[in-house]
């Protein structure tokens, strides 16, 4: 495609072109005025300042909130949702039907706590496990939540005295008898999780006769917004 510019050359239609192109500049400056947000009378009385004030004005006003903007997403926060999307829970031979339960504060946060329980099972109210998780945000706002990370700063149990070991991660918690704690096999107590990662807690219940059975709960995690 091509373009031609003619210019005009009289004196008379080059002050045309310029009254023409100043109405232009002080109607866009004009547009941009009644865009910004501030009241009325703020907007009148930058219109009696020069031109160049009132762009030198709203170009920083610009510049200020895409600053705002950037800075916004730029910070660390954990995923809106965080929820089970897979459960397998076995007590002995028996593997029971249900999904587990979750509670997920810190949605949109930079810290939040993740609390996961195994399903009810009627046949023995007492078998019953799970995990409390203390997390911390990894990425910021620009990473799409299924694609996010959650640092594990802490671990505790649900039930802790039927608990026997959680694994987090690359973590893992075995009970010390000596204590009744869960102490982590490894020197750094943290990990990170995401989607689509498993937990796993195991530990063991009395059954209806009396004896220890094996008790086991496996999470397959779920980040979503």
């Amino acid at each position: 495609m091509e373009v031609f510019l003619i210019f005009p050359k009289s004196p008379q239609a080059k002050q045309e072109l310029a009254r023409e192109l100043a109405k232009f500049q002080s109607g866009q400056v004009l547009k941009n005025v009644r865009k910004l947000p501030c009241s009325t009378e703020q907007k009148l009385e930058l219109a009696k300042y020069p031109q160049w004030v009132r762009i030198a004005v709203i170009a920083l006003t610009v510049l200020l909130l895409l600053m705002l903007f950037l800075l916004f997403m730029g910070m660390k926060v954990l995923p809106k949702k965080i929820r089970v999307s897979k459960t397998n829970f076995t007590v002995g031979a028996t593997a029971v039907s249900g999904s587990a339960r979750t509670e997920f504060s810190g949605g949109g946060k930079k810290k939040g706590r993740l609390s996961i329980t195994s399903p009810k099972y009627t046949a023995n109210p007492l078998a019953k496990c799970g995990m409390v998780l203390e997390l911390e945000a990894v990425n910021n706002r620009w990473t799409r939540p299924a694609d996010r990370k959650a640092k594990v700063t802490a671990v505790s149990a649900v039930n802790g005295s039927a608990v026997g070991s959680i694994k987090v991660g690359t973590l893992v918690f075995n009970r010390d008898p000596t204590t009744g704690k869960l102490v982590s096999t490894k020197k750094t107590a943290t990990t990170e999780i995401g989607n689509n990662r498993a937990c796993n807690v195991s530990g063991q219940v009395l059954d209806s006769t009396g004896i220890p059975v094996p008790m086991g709960l496996g999470v397959t995690l779920k980040f979503s917004k």
